[in-house]
C-alpha cells in the first residue's frame, strides 16, 4: 500500500528531533531542544499486530475461588465487562491471573490485552492513556497514531480479545467509556473498590473458605495437613480471619524462618494490629510477627521497595543500594515481595505497616538521583521509560510537592519526548504543569519560553486553539525578548498553523487545520534506479565529511551537567539492530569510477545466466531529508541529510512501506536509511 508523504514545515528545525505522533490530519513532530511543532499530516497506516498479545503469567499455585473462578469463566466467554473488586490481600490478581489463562480467555481470536498500572493508587495513567496502551497492544501505526476513545472505538470494537486491566483506579463514567469501545468484547478491570457501573457484571472478593486457608497455610508452610499440624493451622487462620494474602505471609514465614507452628497463634495474638478494619488488620498481625524475624539488612530492603512510588522497583537497583541479591530473595522466599516479571513489588496492602514511622524521602532522593543519571543516557530508551514510568511520574511530582525545581525542569525535561510520542497526552500535560511551575520558580525565562511553547502545542493536540494561542504568543515574546530567533521560529510556525486552522474552519478551535507545503518529494534517479527522498526535518552539527551530522541530545539548560550525552557515543537499547537483511551494494574499494563485479556461489550459479556485474551507486541529496535506525518512519530517527550532500549507497528495501536506501557518506561508517 502505497504511503502519503508529509508537507514541508514552514520552519527549518534545528536540534534534536526525535519522531511525531498524529491526531486525526495533524502530524506532532518532537523537538527538543526549541519544542514540538505541528504539520499537516495525511492518516497514518494502521494494521492489526501480526501476532496477538498474551496473557500475564499465570499463578505458580492456584487454591480455592472455584466458584469464583467458574463465574469469571461463564462471564469472559459470553463476552461480558467485569468489575472485580475487594481490599488489598483477599486475591484479587491471583483469581484474574488465573482466569486470564482459562479456556475461555486463550480462545480469544486477538489474544488476552493486560493493562497493568504503574503506580501503587493506580492514578498515575488517567483513562485515554490508558486507552492508548490497548490501541498499541493490537495496533501498529506508521506514524504513530494517537488516539482517544472515539478514534480508538473505530479499530478496537472489531477485534475480540479479553482485556484485562489491573492496578487502575476508574470510576463509573470511564467504566462506560471502556465499555463501549468494546459492546461485544470481555473484560476484566480489577480495582479495590466498587465503582457503579450497571452494564457490568460485580464479582467482590471477600476472605477463603476455612478448606481453603488451611491447604493455602500447608502448602506455603510445607506442612502434611494431618491430625499433628490441623489444630494450630486452623488456629493461625481464625485469627488471621482467612485472609489469603496474611496466610500466605505466616505460611512463608514458617517454612524459612523456621517458626514453629505451635508458637505461631500466641505471637499473632501479641501483635497490635493498630487498624480497626478486619481485612487490614489480619494483614498487620501477620507482617507484625514476620517483621520481627527479619535482619536489619531485610527491613532496610523492605523500606526501600515500599518508599518508591511506583507499583515495581527495578531488583538490580534495589540489590544495589541494599546489602545484594541474597536480602531481595530472601524477601522474595517470605512473599514479602513478588517478582513483577524482572522487577520486585510489595505484597499488595502491605505498604502503608511498611512504612510506618519512616522517612520516605532518603529512599526517593536515593532513586531520583539513580533514575535522573540513567535519564541522561537512555531518555530514548522507550522500553526502559515505560518499565520506570510509575517511578518518574511519581519522584517528579514529588519533586514538585518538594519544590527541588532543578530536578523537576530536568526530570521533566527528560520524560518529555516519550510522553508525546507514546501518546501519554494526560501524563505529558502534568509534566508540563510541573515543567511550568519549576521555570517561573527558578526564573529561568528560557525554560519557560519553551514550556509555553509546549503547553500552546498540547492545547493544539485538545483542538483548544484559543488556549494555544495564547500560550504560544507569551511563548514568542519571550523568544524574541531572548533573542532566541530558532526557538520563535517554531513558536510562530504553530501560531500559523493555528491562523490557517482558523480561517479553513471559520469557527475558533475547531475545523481541520491546512498547512501549505514548504516543497514536493523530489526524485532522483542513480544507477538507472528511480528514488524517492522524503522532506524532512534537520539538525545543525554537520560531519566534516559527507555532510551528515549526529544527532545531539536535548539541551537542559538546569543544571548543566545533568546534559544528557550525545547518542554519538550512547547508543540506547531502544534502537533496534539491523532487522532488515539490505540487498547489498558492494562499498567502493577503488577509485569513485570504478565497479565491482559480484560472483554468486555455486548454490547460485544457473549455466545459462551470466554473473551480474553491479556498479557502485552514489547521489546527490537534492533536498535537506531526514535518515533512521531502519527502513521506515516507525523507527527512531538517526540524523538529517543536508542538501547537496554526496552519498554512497549500500543496500535498498522495498516493501509495503515504500523503497529504502541504506546510505552513508563517501568513505564514512555511520550508515542509515532514507
Amino acid at each position: 500500500m502505497a504511503t502519503s508523504q508529509p508537507l514541508t514545515p514552514s520552519v527549518t528545525v534545528q536540534g534534536n528531533v526525535e519522531g511525531s505522533i498524529v491526531v486525526g490530519d495533524n502530524n506532532f513532530v518532537v523537538n527538543t531542544n526549541n519544542g514540538t511543532i505541528v504539520y499537516k499530516q495525511a492518516a497514518p497506516r494502521v494494521t492489526q499486530r501480526a501476532m496477538k498479545p498474551q496473557p500475564p503469567r499465570k499463578p505458580k499455585s492456584f487454591f480455592g475461588r472455584e466458584k469464583e473462578l467458574a463465574q469469571l469463566e461463564g462471564w469472559i466467554a459470553s463476552g461480558q465487562p467485569i468489575l472485580l473488586y475487594g481490599q488489598p490481600g483477599l486475591g484479587k490478581t491471583t483469581l484474574a491471573r488465573q482466569a486470564a489463562n482459562g479456556p475461555a480467555a486463550t480462545s480469544q481470536p486477538n489474544g488476552v490485552v493486560f493493562i497493568e498500572g504503574v503506580d501503587e493508587t493506580g492514578k498515575a495513567l488517567a483513562l485515554d492513556d490508558l486507552i492508548q496502551e490497548i490501541f498499541d497492544a493490537l495496533f501498529d501505526s506508521e506514524p504513530q497514531l494517537k488516539v482517544d476513545a472515539a478514534s480508538a472505538r473505530t479499530y478496537l470494537s472489531n477485534v475480540h480479545s479479553l482485556v484485562y486491566l489491573f492496578g487502575v483506579t476508574l470510576n463509573s463514567h470511564d467504566l462506560d467509556i471502556l465499555d463501549n469501545l468494546f459492546p461485544s468484547n470481555p473484560i476484566i478491570v480489577e480495582m479495590e473498590q466498587f465503582a457503579s457501573d450497571e452494564d457490568y457484571d460485580n464479582l467482590p472478593l471477600g476472605p477463603f473458605e476455612r478448606k481453603d486457608s488451611l491447604a493455602l497455610l500447608a502448602d506455603r508452610s510445607g506442612l502434611a495437613l494431618d491430625a499433628n499440624s490441623q489444630p494450630a493451622l486452623d488456629e493461625i487462620a481464625a485469627l488471621l480471619g482467612d485472609v489469603p494474602g496474611a496466610l500466605v505471609l505466616i505460611g512463608s514465614a514458617i517454612k524459612e524462618k523456621r517458626l514453629k507452628v505451635e508458637d505461631v497463634p500466641a505471637g499473632l495474638r501479641s501483635a497490635n494490629p493498630g487498624v480497626k478494619d478486619p481485612v487490614l488488620a489480619s494483614l498487620s498481625r501477620a507482617y507484625r510477627l514476620v517483621l520481627s524475624t527479619l535482619t536489619s539488612d531485610e527491613r532496610a530492603m523492605l523500606v526501600e521497595t515500599g518508599s518508591v512510588p511506583g507499583l515495581s522497583v527495578d531488583r538490580k537497583w534495589l540489590e544495589r543500594v541494599d546489602s545484594g541479591s541474597d536480602i531481595s530473595q530472601k524477601l522474595e522466599s517470605l512473599q514479602l515481595v513478588n517478582a513483577n516479571s524482572p522487577r520486585l513489588r510489595l505484597l499488595p496492602g502491605l505498604r502503608e505497616f511498611v512504612l510506618q514511622g519512616q522517612e520516605v524521602g532518603v529512599a526517593r532522593d536515593k532513586l531520583l538521583q539513580h533514575l535522573i543519571e540513567e535519564m541522561q543516557y537512555r531518555w530514548v530508551d522507550f522500553d526502559f521509560v515505560r518499565e520506570e514510568l510509575g517511578q518518574l511520574l511519581g519522584l517528579l511530582d514529588w519533586a514538585v510537592n518538594q519544590k527541588r525545581w532543578k530536578e523537576v525542569q530536568t526530570l521533566g525535561r527528560l520524560l518529555d519526548p516519550f510522553l508525546t510520542l507514546s501518546g501519554h497526552w494526560e501524563s505529558w500535560r502534568q509534566v508540563l504543569a510541573g515543567l511550568d511551575q519549576a521555570a517561573r520558580a527558578l526564573g529561568n525565562q528560557a525554560s519557560q519560553a519553551w514550556v509555553l511553547h509546549q503547553i500552546g502545542t498540547s492545547e493544539i493536540a485538545r483542538g483548544d486553539l484559543a488556549a494555544a494561542r495564547k500560550s504560544l504568543e507569551q511563548a514568542l515574546k519571550l523568544r524574541n525578548k531572548l533573542g532566541d530567533n530558532t526557538g520563535a521560529a517554531h513558536t510562530q510556525h504553530n501560531l500559523d498553523f493555528i491562523a490557517a486552522a482558523g480561517s479553513t474552519s471559520g469557527r475558533s478551535g475547531q475545523g481541520k487545520p491546512t498547512h501549505p507545503a514548504g516543497g514536493n518529494p523530489l526524485p532522483f534517479i542513480v544507477g538507472g534506479i528511480g528514488l524517492l527522498v522524503v522532506t524532512g526535518f534537520i539538525i545543525s552539527q554537520v560531519f566534516a565529511s559527507g555532510g551528515l551530522f549526529h544527532s545531539p541530545p536535548p539541551t537542559i539548560s538546569v543544571p548543566p551537567t545533568l546534559i544528557p550525552a550525545s547518542l554519538a557515543t550512547s547508543t540506547p537499547t531502544l534502537i533496534p539492530s539491523a532487522t532488515y537483511t539490505p540487498t547489498l551494494i558492494p562499498t567502493e574499494t577503488s577509485s569513485p569510477t570504478s565497479t565491482s563485479t559480484f560472483t554468486p556461489s555455486a548454490t547460485d550459479t544457473q549455466t545459462d545466466t551470466p554473473a551480474p556485474t553491479y556498479s557502485i551507486l552514489r547521489g546527490t541529496i537534492f533536498q535537506d531529508s531526514s535518515c533512521f535506525y531502519g527502513p521506515g518512519t516507525m523507527y527512531l530517527y538517526k540524523y538529517g541529510l543536508v542538501k547537496g550532500s554526496n552519498l554512497q549507497i549500500t543496500g535498498i528495501n522495498e516493501g509495503t512501506n515504500g523503497i529504502w536506501l541504506y546510505v552513508e557518506a563517501i568513505g564514512g561508517k555511520n550508515p542509515c536509511w532514507v
